[in-house]
């Protein structure tokens, strides 16, 4: 699989480690009996923000600082929307499928986001899959955009961020060292998601072995390096072009109001 061609090294990235993460994590869940879960979660992205960020000094509120005059994404022939297409309000969420906080934000937001918003047809959301973390992740982001194919493209993104999850849920409980680069995401855990489905089994497996993936999402990636610069991180949440800070899509009071804001 091809990688980026960008070699810069302050562009090179790397996740802090993993015991860091459940630190962060473990800290702020101890405060959940006396905060609302939402606000406790926002803590926590707070806490940990931008945990996957550039080989540069970007990690922490100077990195989201860094990131919120950053140029606004595009909705190309590559992303694939959910929700009604005319909804004034558009949502973009930057993430990595073996990235922690991705997975926290698909679990504690998305389903929020999605009954509040999306099916109301307030707004839509596309999902830019990046694939900083190394081969799981690619192999994930290819499996997605296998299934786009088909019309299937949330269904897996769904299907994969579940099982990760599971993985997130091991490691805060100290069951496993680590999320990422544990083997899971590969090839035989996408067929299953498939199946559950009706993804085409053998369609499906041919392009992904095929290669033909690879320049959308070296494509990707380049397109968050171009909207987000040395501050590339994820989760990275943009409505209506706008970076918005964890602290606001974290918190579902302020997520309404910021959203509700928007519409005329």
């Amino acid at each position: 699989m091809e990688q980026n061609d960008i070699k810069n090294e302050q562009e090179v990235l790397e996740p802090v480690k993993a015991e860091e993460i459940v630190k962060v994590i473990k800290k702020e869940e101890k405060k959940e009996w006396m905060l609302p879960a939402s606000i406790v979660f926002a803590a926590i992205v707070i806490a940990a923000a931008f945990i996957y960020a550039s080989g540069m000094e970007t990690s922490g509120p100077a990195a989201v600082n860094q990131a919120l005059e950053e140029k606004a994404p595009e909705i190309t022939e590559r992303d694939t929307v959910l929700g009604n297409p005319n909804a004034q309000v558009t949502i973009v969420d930057y993430g990595d499928f073996q990235c922690p906080y991705c997975g926290k934000f698909y679990n504690d937001i998305e389903p929020f986001i999605r009954s509040e918003f999306i099916d109301t047809g307030k707004a839509k959301i596309v999902y830019k899959p990046l694939s900083f973390l190394g081969p799981e992740s690619e192999a994930a982001a290819v499996a997605v955009e296998c299934a786009r194919d088909q019309g299937k493209f949330w269904e897996m993104h769904d299907g994969i961020f579940a099982e990760e999850y599971k993985e997130v849920e091991k490691m805060i409980a100290g069951t496993i060292a680590s999320s990422e680069h544990n083997g899971n995401l590969n090839l035989a855990l996408f067929q299953k998601i498939g199946k559950g489905f009706g993804l085409d089994q053998t369609a499906f497996t041919t392009c992904f072995n095929s290669g033909d993936k690879d320049a959308v999402i070296a494509q990707h990636m380049q397109d968050g390096q171009d909207v987000m610069g040395q501050g590339l991180s994820t989760p990275s949440i943009y409505i209506n072009g706008k970076s918005i800070e964890p602290s606001v899509w974290s918190n579902k009071q302020a997520l309404t109001t910021l959203i509700n804001g928007l519409i005329k």
